[in-house]
């Protein structure tokens, strides 16, 4: 986290320490309303159930303008105890941003479930670089229309805040971009603005390129001395600081389904929000039982994703076994019987003690301290602790609350995705951190230490990584100076070759998926194992991160300050020409086993395949390249592939007369031993050659070939534009109806082509792990079926059952504040033991892919929470040459080569979970 301390002083000032007014519904029994039309009685409404002696109380659904009203937060609760707010279905907009949203103060064992809690105003803004001044040291920028222009607003923006660059195409922090820090602002229209800065801008700053930067507000949620709090599907959105936030308590708060994102747009605004925050996506500070955190999404933060920590204290003096400590907020945070861990400021762990008495000192009562360590520069509180047994610590060392660390913290089955810094930011014993999806953290995916500068505890002990997939990490926001240089980051502190604090901790099962640079760095541990992980796609191009640090940016793994560290059946896949070395060790490094043995390179081929596709066929009296609906499948060493062809039409009265009715001419197969060149084949289909009164004469959409056992299934979409008695449903379909056959070669005949009754337009089939067969059909929404094809070469198809639902067209469970207009395309390939679904997603300027996955073919299924998992769609999966996966489908971007056919290896994880970079 970067928030400054004087940021967290106003917090815990504001929130944490001067008692909540009651409100009068308090003071009586009395049933208060609760309505959307009546927003401002929301809160004396909730605090009048509870009084009562209710148990839960129902917030019903709507939009909920909380007025600004409260001192210091819009919603502010104290001293709740067993009782739940259901709140599903109701949006909580509040209408001040500079106040926090919803606020807990020494609750216990309460739920907030199901809310919304948006700033109705966006806390801050966003806009393209207009120009850059010639010596660069100041840039225009243009507001985004819908979008607050109000940068020059001191209420609003810090005049030196930290600006961050996005990609103008993928609207993602850009590659090779830093944090630019503003030196001032002055307005030189009403939605345009000169952004100075202290420092000329990089060469990786370019006109065109977006930009948004961190405004001025307060939490989302925060929980501050509270115990067992349970909050339920909660979805923060244009939150002012950080957007979870827990402080000081017993802690063991669990937070499940719930997700900090963008909000919708603004009124008026076109671009979609490049930020959703202005801090970290969760912050826990100081807790006695760390944070359970499950099932749960962070994206598009200006800070880290989930950050867990501790406080150190700076020793001012030590006599026997009194120590006198300052601090940077008034207060001890100990109690008698804590336990103290002390830190010598070389990064040595000194040993630990128990607090036997406390005593607070005269604000002021030692002079300042000179100090490398920001944090302790201004510190004027202080306090006394005297202990079990005397500590041989001395001025400038420091200690901390074991016992308020967040220590048992669980971490599973989270996404975070998109943002700036680091994905997990840990510094707490006793944990799991299991099943993470951590894509796009541009600093490091998971990084474990403390931070004596920020005067953030603690080492980590007996931590558990397992199963996570960290990919994509480490592009911006850092470089050569950085010691957090590693996807996975474990880090001592301090300057001494002896500062081992860390142990036990083990790394395992973990995927390290498309990161260039340093993949692991383990520093300052001793007594750890790395085993059974994947690198794929490592080290693809070179990239710097931490060389400035001595650490050697062209090994895979990088070992420092450590002891006892056992490697043991790692394996690296298409490792990059940027990599020097898989396992690096330095001489402050010993007892290290495996240097040489513990990971391995697979064997597997790289193979590169240039896209577009070589591929042209006669379409409509000219040679084409355009496709929709690329599919291939492999049979031996062969590639076969079928496609839409041009034209791709609906029926037209007034084309009725051109050639095939201007319809598709049918369906061609071609074939490939590379992939790279296609020939054609033969006609599998073809309309000049059917009877005028065929079902299946024209369109001929997304056709694919599906081998099960030893038969050829193909299956297509197309209807009869001549007469509508000729379609079996008894007239042409909006986009056609749904036809399967059946081979016995890939090649045809297929016999038996027969009508799909209730299927739909880009239906398609696929095999189940018992052999079942099953549809699955696109309708707005996504529906499945089990479906009999034994007789269908005698023209017999059964359904077995009903139809089910699997997955919805909105942005529910997903990240995206964007809902598609449509699903359709979609396919079901089996990955282990799980199947995974994916979709085409059509929305107003775009067309991507996304996924969902399942356990059993019925269901349930969960959407992959990225949403967007790339763009382009109606994919195809095959077996490729290097033996995994591919995936077939037409290019989306914007270059000649649009709509032609491409394919790219496609990846996954212990998960079945997604792993790609996307179209090439």
């Amino acid at each position: 986290m970067k928030i400054s301390p004087l940021l967290w002083s106003v917090l815990l000032l504001s929130m944490g320490v001067a008692p909540l007014p009651l409100s009068p519904a308090m003071a009586q029994p009395a049933t208060i309303a609760i309505s959307p039309d009546h927003p401002e009685q929301l809160r004396d409404g909730i605090l009048a159930a509870f009084k009562a002696g209710q148990k839960k109380v129902v917030v019903p659904a709507g939009f909920y303008k909380i007025p600004s009203s409260n001192t210091g937060a819009n919603l502010e609760f104290a001293d709740l105890k067993d009782f739940e707010i259901d709140a599903t279905g109701a949006t909580f907009l509040m209408q001040d941003n500079s106040k926090g949203g919803v606020y807990f103060r020494g609750c216990q064992n309460v739920t907030l479930r199901g809310a919304i809690i948006r700033n109705a105003v966006f806390p801050l803004t966003q806009g393209t670089i207009a120009a850059i001044a010639p010596d660069r040291k100041s840039f225009e920028l243009q507001i985004d229309a819908g979008y607050p222009a109000t940068l020059d607003d001191p209420k609003a923006f810090d005049p030196r805040t930290t600006y961050y660059i996005f990609d103008r195409v993928t609207r993602r922090l850009k590659n090779g971009t830093y944090d630019y820090g503003s030196a001032g602002v002055a307005r030189l229209a009403p939605d345009r603005f000169n952004i100075s800065f202290d420092n000329p801008l990089g060469n990786e700053v370019e006109v065109g390129e977006l930009s948004s930067m961190r405004g001025r507000g307060s939490t989302g949620l925060h929980n501050d001395n509270c115990a067992n709090m349970h909050i339920l599907g909660v979805s923060l959105q244009s939150s002012g600081g950080f957007g979870f936030f827990e402080t000081g308590g017993d802690g063991a708060n669990s937070y499940n389904g719930v997700s900090v994102k963008p909000g919708p747009k603004p009124e008026g605004a076109k671009a979609d929000p490049l930020m959703s925050e202005n801090a970290d996506g969760f912050h826990s500070a100081g807790v006695k039982r760390g944070p359970i955190i499950e099932n749960s999404m962070f994206t598009r933060m200006p800070d880290d994703g989930i950050a867990i920590h501790g406080e150190y204290q700076m020793v001012r003096s030590v006599e026997g076994a009194t120590i006198t400590c300052m601090r940077l907020w008034p207060g001890a945070p100990y109690t008698v019987g804590d336990r103290v861990a002390w830190v010598r400021k070389n990064g040595v762990p000194g040993g630990e003690a128990f607090v036997t008495a406390i005593k607070p000192l005269a604000d002021g009562f030692l002079p300042p301290i000179e100090t490398e360590f920001p944090h302790f520069r201004d510190n004027k509180f202080f306090f006394q602790l005297t202990l079990d047994k005397p500590l041989d610590a001395h001025e400038g060392d420091v200690v901390s609350n074991l016992d308020h660390t967040g220590d048992g913290f669980v971490l599973r089955n989270n996404t975070i995705l998109d943002h700036r810094a680091r994905g997990l930011l840990l510094k707490a014993r006793d944990g799991i951190v299991e099943n993470n999806l951590i894509d796009g953290s541009s600093i490091a995916g998971i990084v474990i230490g403390p931070e004596l500068w920020w005067g953030e505890a603690n080492y980590a002990k007996n931590v558990i990584i397992r199963g996570n997939t960290i990919t994509h990490c480490g592009y911006a926001t850092t470089g050569p100076w950085n010691e957090q240089a590693g996807a996975l980051t474990i880090l001592g502190t301090g300057d001494s070759p002896d500062a081992r604090g860390h142990s036990h901790i083990t790394i395992e099962n973990n995927s390290f998926v498309s990161n260039d640079g340093i993949n692991v760095v383990l520093d300052g541990l001793e007594n750890s194992t790395f085993k059974n992980n994947k690198f794929l796609n490592a080290q693809q191009t070179a990239n710097n991160r931490g060389k400035d640090r001595g650490i050697d940016t062209g090994a895979l793994v990088w070992v420092n300050r450590a002891k006892n560290i056992q490697f043991e059946g790692n394996v690296v896949q298409r490792l990059g020409a940027a990599n020097t070395g898989l396992i690096k060790a330095s001489p402050k490094a010993s007892e290290i086993i495996g240097i040489e043995t513990g990971i391995r390179v697979n064997g597997t081929k790289s193979v590169s395949v240039p896209n577009p596709l070589d591929l042209q066929y006669m379409g409509d009296g000219a040679m084409r390249r355009e496709v929709r609906d690329p599919a291939i499948i492999r049979e031996g060493d062969t590639y076969y592939m079928t496609f839409t062809m041009w034209p791709f039409a609906n029926r037209e009265d007034d084309r009725m007369k051109l050639e095939n009715n201007g319809s598709s001419p049918g369906i061609q197969l071609f074939s490939s031993k590379d992939l790279k060149t296609w020939k054609p084949e033969n006609w599998l289909v073809k309309s000049a050659d059917l009877p005028v009164d065929i079902p299946y004469k024209h369109r001929f959409w997304a056709p694919e070939i599906h081998k099960f056992g030893a038969k050829f299934y193909l299956i297509f979409t197309a209807d009869n534009w001549l007469k509508p008695e000729y379609n079996t449903a008894g007239n042409w379909g909006a986009a056609g109806h749904a036809f399967v056959g059946v081979a016995d070669k890939i090649t045809g005949p297929y016999k038996g082509i027969t009508y799909i009754p209730e299927g739909a337009c880009d239906t398609t089939l696929f095999q189940a792990a018992d052999g079942s067969t099953y549809a699955v059909m696109p309708k707005y929404d996504i529906f499945i079926r089990k479906i009999d094809l034994s007789n269908l070469g005698k023209g017999v198809v059964k359904w077995l059952g009903p139809e089910q639902k699997i997955v919805t067209c909105d942005d529910a469970g997903t990240l995206l504040n964007d809902k598609p207009r449509y699903l359709e395309g979609p396919w079901v390939e089996r990955v282990g033991s799980r199947y995974v679904l994916f979709h085409a997603e059509t929305f107003d300027n775009s067309y991507w892919t996304s996924a969902a996955y399942a356990d059993n073919p019925l269901g349930p299924w969960t959407k992959d929470p990225r949403g967007k998992v790339f763009e382009g769609g109606h994919l195809a999966v095959f077996n490729g040459p290097d033996g995994r996966k591919w995936f077939s489908y037409r290019r989306e971007q914007n270059t000649p080569e649009r709509g032609t056919p491409a394919v790219d290896p496609i990846d996954f994880d212990a998960q079945g979970r997604v792993l790609t970079s996307g179209p090439s």
